[in-house]
Formats: C-alpha cells, sequence, structure tokens
C-alpha cells in the first residue's frame, strides 16, 4: 500500500470502528485477537491476525450502510427495501455484500432480489436490470462498468461497437447511452443471452443494441460452452481443464454456435474467457478496429507483441489475482 491509501483506510477506520486503536495494535502484532466495536454498536470477534481482511471488508460496507446483527448470529445490511444477510464465516457472502452496498451507495439502487431486478438511473435515464438470482454475476459487471468506469477509456459515441461477452446487458446499455451508433451484443449463454434481450428491449434501446446469441471466437462452426453453474461470466469455450479441478465448482455444458468478430466495428470490448488469444493472435490482420479493451487470462505478452505489431500503441490497465488476469487497452492514436 501507498502511504495515501494506508493514511485513507487509517481515516476509514476511526470514521467506523469505536476501538479503532486496538484494530491498530492488530495490525502490527501487538494484538492477538480483538471484538471490533462499530461505531453503532455492533460486534464482532476476529479471533487473530489471519482474519484482517474481514475487518477491511465491514468497514469498507460500514461506509455504505450500518451493519446490523441479528439475534442468531449473522449480520445484515439494509439497502432500501432490501435486506441483505452475510456470514462472517463465509467469505464471499462479505464481499456480495460488499459489491451490493457500493451499488446501493454509488448509483442509489434499488434492488427487487425476489422479482430479479434492480432499477438505476445512468446519463439521466432510468435504467431496468434483470438477472438470474442464482448467478451473481451481474453484481460485479454492474460495480466494473457504471461504478469503476471500467471502459471510459474508449470513444464509442457515434461509433459501432463489438461488445463481445455482453452478459446480462451492462456494457451494452452503457455503450449505448454513451452515444454509440451501434452496438453488437454478443452473448452465448442461451438463458443469459435471453435476460439480455430483455434488458434491451425494456430500456427501449433495441433500435441501437442488436443481441448474438454466440460465442466469438478465431474461427466458426459448433462448440462446447461451459459455464459454471453460479457464475455465468466465468463460461468458456477454453477453461474446462480448470473448471474440473475445482472440485466445489459446478457446471454445465452447452452446445454453442461459434463466429468470427464483426469487422464493421469502430471499436471493441472483448471479454470472453480465454477467446482473447485466437482473436488476437490468429484471426486479427490488421487494425480494424481505432480501439480495443480486452480483458486477458495468463501471459499478455504475446497479445501485447502481436498488437504493437500491427501499430496498436497498447497499455496495461490493471492486473487482477497476482498478475494472473487484467485489462489490456490498444489504440491506434491520441
Amino acid at each position: 500500500m501507498t502511504f495515501l491509501v494506508k493514511f485513507r483506510y487509517l481515516i476509514e477506520i476511526i470514521k467506523t470502528v469505536k476501538n479503532w486503536f486496538s484494530v491498530l495494535l492488530l495490525y502490527t502484532g501487538l494484538r492477538k485477537n480483538l471484538v471490533v466495536v462499530f461505531r453503532n454498536g455492533v460486534k464482532v470477534e476476529i479471533p487473530d491476525k489471519s482474519r484482517l481482511d474481514i475487518i477491511y471488508s465491514l468497514i469498507r460496507i460500514h461506509l455504505n450502510s450500518p451493519i446490523l446483527q441479528e439475534p442468531d448470529g449473522t449480520y445484515k445490511i439494509v439497502l432500501g427495501n432490501t435486506e441483505v444477510v452475510f456470514q462472517l464465516t463465509n467469505r464471499y457472502s462479505i464481499y456480495r455484500a460488499y459489491m451490493l452496498s457500493r451499488l446501493y451507495k454509488k448509483l442509489n439502487m434499488k434492488f427487487y432480489l425476489e422479482q430479479n431486478f434492480c432499477e438505476f438511473y445512468f446519463k439521466g435515464k432510468k435504467l431496468v436490470f434483470f438477472f438470474n438470482s442464482y448467478d451473481d454475476a451481474w453484481i460485479d459487471c454492474l460495480c466494473d462498468t457504471f461504478i469503476d468506469d471500467t471502459y471510459s477509456l474508449l470513444n464509442v459515441k457515434g461509433k459501432v461497437v463489438a461488445d463481445i461477452g455482453a452478459s446480462y446487458g451492462d456494457t451494452a446499455l452503457y455503450f449505448a447511452l454513451k452515444g454509440a451508433k451501434k452496438v453488437y451484443a454478443y452473448e452465448p449463454v442461451p438463458w443469459v443471452a435471453e435476460i439480455l434481450e430483455k434488458n434491451v428491449r425494456l430500456n427501449n434501446l433495441s433500435n441501437v443494441v442488436k443481441v448474438y446469441p454466440y460465442a466469438v471466437s478465431s474461427d466458426e462452426g459448433d462448440a462446447v460452452l461451459t459455464v459454471p453453474k453460479k457464475n455465468s461470466m466465468m463460461a468458456s469455450l477454453y477453461y474446462e481443464d480448470v473448471f474440473k479441478s475445482n472440485n466445489k465448482l459446478e457446471v454445465e455444458y452447452v452446445h454453442v454456435q461459434k463466429v468470427t468478430p464483426p469487422q464493421e466495428a469502430d471499436v471493441a470490448k472483448i471479454d470472453c474467457e480465454g477467446c482473447e488469444y485466437g482473436i488476437v493472435l490468429r484471426w486479427l490482420k490488421n487494425r480494424i478496429y481505432d480501439e480495443i479493451i480486452l480483458e486477458f487470462h495468463g501471459d499478455s505478452r504475446q497479445l501485447v507483441k502481436k498488437l504493437r505489431e500491427l501499430g496498436y500503441k497498447v497499455e496495461i490497465l490493471k492486473f487482477f489475482r497476482d498478475k494472473k488476469f487484467g485489462l489490456l487497452y490498444a489504440y491506434t492514436g491520441k
């Protein structure tokens, strides 16, 4: 952490925690365990320093929406008309609560989780966004697109955009409302593509966004897509062995049609869990796109080398998971 990040975190601790000095002692190793007392009176037992990440997550949640304690020992936050319950023994439930609290705080989002949709405003327009309740991919997608502004570097106004890996439609709606002339949204998971189509239609953007229920690849034909049941965002043509090695990950296999990327687009967003290597290294022969933002999964050096050979300027925007994944931005000028 940089000094500025550490200082900001200290301010957040002081703002949310009564016994903040004891938290600092735990961080430095001068305390072995601690009961964190939030300023609204809620207490959370931290058994040892190995759970420090939980303190950080809880503080970030509490800044967005006060944490409340249930009689059964679980915790919850209230996001408008919706309650989100989480357990300290389940790191994913804490992460989910944090991400939902971000959407609530930053976008003033209204959740209707039992009805599988939410509402929020973007560019002065009220958006209705549907999803599958058992699939939490939509949470990360909305945070990435509308809070973190992941695709803000792309100049889409008046342009045709290839949205490869469109999920439930967060980026397709984003590009359309940023002034794109046309958005070609590709999403191969059938039930996700159906909801994507619904989100486009309900937000009156069918004249801009065209949905294609296909997998994009360097070649065409039939293929089998591996889809993790609780995270369709990870669906891939290429990572079946990786998914099989994770015994806790339930997957299903879907027969899909592969197509190559649209050549008539000006800008491309590529997030397709491995297909980026075939598209860039084998299919892309010249600078048909003015700009590209793609998520890479593994070594980015071959991608960077090929794009620079084609005449693109290339920047690595960010890394995830110990630099095993990341975002790459390629552009022709600026």
